[in-house]
């Protein structure tokens, strides 16, 4: 009676093996490698430069470029419109009307090109209430500090070396009224990273959108494009921490510190 039961018992045991190869027989793909089941991951080059110039990103760019063409028109008219019947700077006015124009052609764009929802254009964009959270917060302070510590390098390295590095910053901000200061560093970092962060870094990759982001502030006239470069670099940081985070506040909060701190030196 043991023999039986033992012999029972190994042949049970044999037919386990069977049963899993007839299994995988039956499913090929469970015996896939691991690793070729998994999307492979495209080639550094790719990650830089997520882009394809196709036809049809060709004519989203044509598209983009002319709301923003029109919105730029129509902002315009309304600064000098102001202008004309209040006397308020018309270059606070007309730096405005640019800057309304970023935003509002981003979310022209998207609402009415791609069709996308009220809830589809904020997670795209990385500003819905799920973002704003202390990590985040945290994190666009840490890149205004290194903004910062790269400042207090550029003015170690002109006081050793005597070089002059100025920028006409300062030129820009005077005789400007009171509220374009405020404006500076509240509305600018709101619409300038709802396009180089939110609508850039998706299409054309974190380098592309920082490079534009820097030539932006080549009218700053800095020395040797020192204002350029900052701004690049900063464009590459705050990219990084939008793909990262999925969340615009850490850029618009250290954009808005950065812009804050130059509006501080300026008045003090």
């Amino acid at each position: 009676m043991g023999r039986r039961s033992r012999y029972s018992a190994r042949k049970k045991r044999a037919v386990k093996p069977a049963a899993r190869l007839r299994s995988r027989r039956t499913n090929p793909a469970s015996t896939a490698p691991t690793a070729s089941r998994q999307q492979a991951s495209p080639p550094p080059l790719r990650r830089l430069f997520p882009f394809d110039l196709n036809a049809s990103n060709f004519k989203s760019a044509m598209v983009f470029l002319g709301i923003f063409a029109i919105t730029l028109f129509i902002m315009l008219l309304i600064a000098v419109s102001i202008y004309h019947i209040s006397s308020i700077s018309l270059t606070a006015l007309g730096s405005a009307a640019l800057e309304f124009a970023l935003l509002f052609s981003v979310l022209e764009y998207l609402f009415l090109y791609k069709h996308m929802t009220r809830g589809e254009v904020t997670s795209s964009l990385g500003i819905g209430k799920a973002g704003l959270s202390l990590k985040n917060v945290g994190i666009g302070i840490l890149i205004f500090l290194v903004l910062l510590a790269i400042e207090i390098f550029v003015g170690v390295i002109s006081s050793v070396t005597g070089a002059n590095i100025s920028t006409n910053v300062q030129l820009l901000l005077a005789s400007e009224p009171l509220w374009f200061y405020v404006f500076t560093f509240t509305i600018t970092p709101l619409c300038e990273e709802a396009l180089f962060r939110g609508m850039m870094v998706p299409r054309i990759g974190i380098i592309v959108s920082a490079l534009l982001f820097g030539l932006s502030h080549s009218s700053y006239d800095s020395t040797f494009g020192i204002d350029m470069l900052v701004a690049f670099i900063f464009g590459v940081i705050a990219g990084w921490a939008f793909k990262r985070t999925k969340s615009l506040y850490p850029s618009i909060i250290a954009h808005g510190l950065v812009n804050l701190l130059a509006v501080a030196a300026f008045l003090f």
